[in-house]
């Protein structure tokens, strides 16, 4: 009987202890949010809507890198540990520099309780579409799926054809290894598995 008290007391210090840290760190986050949402539409070369883009292409985008977006509030552990479009804008808006461990702890902590929490589902996806990394281009590095489209492909993003703006969908995952100037190859092996990923949804109706 004991025993079972001290855990049960052990359990109750660690939950509260784990609650602190994390009010500790969600509540400074909801506060800067605005700005720092703010800060990147301002920062971002041009402002993205959903609604201005081909449906298929947003919803391409969603099923490759975040295909639970509208269901989740942030953070999906339903296929196990993976990155959603808020902790990835979470990651850039927050941390500079991003370190693994604890940070990863903090970055699902902000994504789900401050980011997510703060704003409709289309004004995150507008952020993502707006202020993405996208690897190094010629000129230093490249954010948005705009600027993306001109230093990738040479067009506007709503000229690319599909195939192209799968070709930036495919560099989300690491946009320097799966670069389309420096690592062509790469980059093409990243887009047929893209592309694979899509044609199974599509059989299986998803």
């Amino acid at each position: 009987m004991r025993k079972t008290k001290t855990v049960g007391l052990i359990a109750l210090l660690a939950l509260v202890s784990f609650g602190v840290y994390a009010a500790a760190i969600v509540i400074p986050a909801r506060t800067a949010t605005p700005d720092l949402v703010a800060r990147a539409f301002a920062e971002s070369p041009e402002r993205i809507e959903p609604g201005e883009l081909p449906a298929r292409w947003v919803e391409a985008l969603i099923k490759v890198d975040d295909p639970n977006f509208y269901r989740h509030g942030g953070t999906d552990f339903s296929h196990g540990i993976m990155t959603t479009i808020p902790q990835a804008l979470t990651k850039q808006l927050y941390f500079h520099p991003f370190k693994p461990g604890l940070a990863k702890i903090r970055q699902s902590l902000i994504a789900r309780f401050a980011l997510d929490a703060s704003m409709p589902k289309n004004v995150l996806l507008s952020l993502f579409l707006s202020h993405a990394y996208l690897g190094e281009g010629p000129k230093g590095p490249v954010y948005g799926f705009g600027a993306g489209a001109r230093v990738y492909y040479g067009k506007p993003l709503k000229e690319l054809s599909d195939d192209q703006f799968l070709g930036l969908v495919a560099m989300l995952t690491a946009p320097n290894i799966f670069n389309p100037l420096t690592a062509p190859e790469a980059h093409a092996h990243q887009l047929a598995r893209v592309k694979k990923l899509l044609a199974v949804s599509a059989k299986a109706g998803g």
